[in-house]
């Protein structure tokens, strides 16, 4: 019987009784597979473009890609089984992506090391990456009393986000790309709409490292004379706290209310008037009427009120109250 190669790291499975005088061989060179699995680095350098791994490229678990990227650039595995931990030391504002020939893969921001695997179709992501335990360049702790943002900071003002060709208005560079992916992600285009490079409004693409690297502006949230507020439902059930002033209060990104509300008559609470407590205008038609009052002393009291015209406190109107 044959030798026969491992299903995912390839080492050599040796047919019993076989490879006499080459047996220590065979078995020195998988040991040295699962050392370079284990122990070793690949290091790729691109400039954008597909990398198609080779074997021993793939076989190393730590892949670190670099160089000053001009495209959007890919590295494309095998299919075969595995677990990687990929590193994005690229420049540029272009993406990088990790995928199995024709399918979506995943992407790994620049200045981020993502753990990623092999499902057996395609390259998912393993875990959250390493910018995950604490914000990306973007908007800062809130809230924050300073009027201009530390560095690596922006304003949460609906100005926009992009790259250096972007022309977008709060910030236009490279180190914007994590909070433009992390805003593309969290917020739909009805809360953020999306902007092309001349700010005209325009419709998502099919990522967000698509939109970034297509010179797009991405606006950030709008805190402009605003608080901020939990979701009505935080991962738990609704608590109706939000009421009807937030359309959506459990849509991450609503907003509502307004400056001044005019209460209606309906929203007015119930409440008494004594005599001579107050004074404001009122309006009445021509002619007479007759009411009941409650006065100090008696129970009840008949009041009538002739109006000359309707308008507020006119002279000429004479209200005779009987003891």
């Amino acid at each position: 019987m044959a030798d026969t190669l491992t299903a995912h790291l390839l080492l050599t499975d040796q047919t019993e009784g076989g490879n006499t005088n080459s047996w220590g061989q065979l078995a020195d060179q998988n040991f040295s597979f699962i050392d370079d699995k284990f122990g070793d680095v690949t290091a790729i350098s691109t400039t954008g473009g597909n990398t198609n791994l080779t074997q021993t490229q793939e076989r190393c678990n730590v892949i670190s890609v670099t160089g000053a990227l001009l495209s959007n650039a890919t590295l494309i595995f095998s299919g075969r089984g595995g677990t990687w931990i990929i590193k994005n030391g690229t420049t540029g504002d272009f993406s990088l992506t990790a995928k199995v020939s024709g399918q979506s893969g995943v992407e790994i921001s620049q200045g981020t090391t993502k753990p990623v695997y092999s499902n057996g179709t395609d390259i998912a992501t393993g875990g959250a990456d390493s910018s995950a335990a604490s914000l990306p360049t973007g908007l800062g702790p809130l809230p924050c009393i300073e009027t201009t943002p530390p560095t690596g900071w922006v304003r949460a003002n609906f100005k926009t986000l992009g790259n250096a060709s972007s022309n977008a208005t709060e910030r236009a560079n490279a180190d914007c790309q994590p909070l433009f992916i992390r805003l593309w992600t969290l917020f739909d285009n009805t809360i953020l709409p999306i902007r092309d490079s001349a700010g005209t409004l325009t419709t998502r693409g099919a990522s967000a490292a698509a939109d970034f690297a297509a010179n797009k502006q991405l606006p950030t949230p709008d805190l402009r004379g605003r608080t901020v507020f939990g979701l009505d439902d935080m991962g738990n059930s609704p608590a109706s706290r939000l009421g009807t002033i937030i359309t959506n209060p459990t849509t991450n990104g609503a907003s509502g209310g307004t400056e001044t509300h005019t209460l209606t008559e309906a929203q007015l609470p119930s409440h008494a008037h004594g005599l001579n407590s107050h004074t404001h205008g009122f309006s009445a038609t021509t002619g007479r009427s007759r009411s009941r009052i409650r006065t100090a002393g008696r129970s009840t009291a008949t009041a009538r009120i002739r109006t000359i015209t309707t308008a507020a406190r006119t002279p000429g109107w004479r209200s005779t109250i009987r003891p």
